[in-house]
């Protein structure tokens, strides 16, 4: 029951009830009529009674027992009173047996209420609404301006906290037919948006990757196929010639997947441009189709239902050859604890993959605790043995989680014991977007003892299978002495 509304609520009912008893109390104690002498005791009329005593109670006149006048009680006070303190003290009465007997108070109050919380980011009063929604609870009137307020929210790009209820409001209209040709319009535009991303800093002559992504703003939450078609692509305004490509699928087979608010997915491939000269900042723009299809299947432009054409770009500032490597490394940075964090006892095996072959089989999917960012680990896995160094496959390891791969089977060594040398690896940095400093060290694990298949735990053959190349390595007799 805690929230803005409620607290408002309850605030409402106290100022009621405390001005209602007020005025009630005022209303009863009344207004003073006239100036003839009364009894204070009795109330008797002393006017004109030259008596020391009042002839009614007996008590003895003095300034401290006669008063001037009559006090009448103010009907329309006490009314006002009454009409103050009666549904406040019910609402009071509400509120607490709501407390006690865990009722949602926000499902007992008029839609305009819950709209105008809801505007004020009030989660419990986001809640009630889409309930009331989903249960065709509100009126049409409601639903028009329920729209109107979710659609300025949905495209909000810094941190709203509650922008998955913005987005469910929209797309629970769209699916029962109750949004406007107009916020239909609006609401495709939105769910979608695209930019481009690229490495924002290279040297001439090497590779510029770029890549179109998307964020979802309600697209997860429709039964529809997304797909996207690029058109043409610049460079600094200037076409690159690249050939149109077909309808690519947004998602998995056209689905957007559920993801956190703001999390980028990725549209299309990477692309990768050789960086041009001059040295400077330089422009990179698509166009491209974006298309709404009934379901995810066949996916041709002329089967789509809503298409728009849009045009995308991003800068990035080529240095000249000689420059130094805008890749970082930070030798003496916190990466070093991170990995002995990341990767404890039990946390990765060396398993015998075949005859007189091993690989290394990482135990679970790291998330790397920190919030420091473009900054990243990315290592080559080197297996050391006494038949030498063997590359065993990739680690990259950012705020986003752990990439794994490709991995690779290495020679099975006589005395069974591997080491895996953790060593960076800066070209790796350079196929990511955005990451500037990488861990310069060299750590080390092990030497571990290599385990056969069965030893593993369950689903490591099936796994090892997945991750590993087809191919079979060519057996390594240990160096001479």
């Amino acid at each position: 029951m805690a929230g803005v509304g409620s607290n408002l609520t309850l605030l409402l009912c106290l100022t009621g009830l405390l001005t209602g008893l007020v005025l009630v109390t005022l209303a009863l104690i009344g207004r003073r009529v006239g100036d003839a002498p009364h009894c204070r005791g009795c109330g008797y009329n002393l006017t004109g009674l030259d008596d020391p005593r009042c002839p009614e109670c007996g008590v003895e006149r003095s300034p401290r027992t006669v008063r001037r006048g009559l006090r009448r009680r103010r009907r329309g006070l006490l009314a006002l009173g009454m009409t103050l303190t009666t549904p406040a003290l019910a609402g009071l009465t509400f509120l607490v047996v709501a407390r006690y007997r865990a009722i949602n108070v926000y499902d007992y109050y008029p839609a305009s209420w819950l709209i105008t919380l809801a505007d004020r980011d009030e989660q419990d009063a986001l809640k009630a609404l889409l309930r009331r929604l989903t249960s065709s609870g509100l009126s049409e009137g409601e639903r028009r301006r329920l729209a109107a307020v979710s659609l300025p929210h949905n495209t909000v790009t810094d941190a709203t906290r509650h922008r998955f209820y913005w987005s469910a409001f929209l797309a629970e209209m769209e699916l029962k037919g109750w949004l406007t040709k107009e916020d239909r319009e609006r609401f495709f535009e939105q769910m979608l948006p695209v930019s481009l991303r690229m490495r924002r800093r290279v040297r001439e002559g090497e590779p510029v990757a770029v890549e179109l992504r998307c964020v979802d703003r309600g697209a997860s939450m429709l039964p529809y196929g997304y797909g996207v078609q690029l058109e043409e692509r610049c460079l600094d305004g200037k076409s690159l010639g690249l050939p149109p490509m077909p309808v690519h699928p947004l998602g998995s087979g056209g689905v957007i997947p559920t993801t956190q608010e703001d999390d980028e997915s990725e549209c299309l491939p990477t692309e990768w441009y050789s960086a041009p000269s001059p040295p400077g900042d330089h422009t990179v723009s698509w166009t491209f189709s974006l298309f709404v299809f009934p379901a995810a299947s066949g996916f041709k432009a002329s089967e789509a239902f809503w298409s728009k054409r849009l045009t995308v770009e991003g800068t990035f500032h080529v240095l000249s050859a000689g420059s130094p490597d805008p890749i970082d490394f930070a030798p003496d940075s916190f990466m070093p604890h991170i990995l002995s964090y990341v990767i404890g006892e039990g946390d990765v095996m060396v398993v015998e993959s075949g005859t007189l072959e091993c690989a290394v089989l990482f135990n679970k999917r790291f998330v790397l605790p920190h919030e420091r960012r473009g900054s990243t680990v990315a290592v080559d896995v080197v297996a050391r043995s006494s038949l030498g160094e063997h590359l065993a496959g990739h680690l990259v390891i950012n705020r986003e989680g752990t990439t794994l791969g490709p991995m690779q089977r290495f020679p099975l060594p006589p005395e069974r014991e591997v080491a895996l040398i953790l060593r960076p690896n800066p070209d790796l940095v350079r196929t990511s977007l955005d990451v500037y400093e990488i861990w310069g060290g060299e750590h080390t694990i092990g030497p571990l003892r290599v385990i056969s298949a069965d030893q593993a735990p369950p689903g490591s053959a099936e796994r090892l299978e997945q991750m590993l190349p087809k191919e079979r390595i060519t057996p390594v007799d240990p160096p001479e002495d």
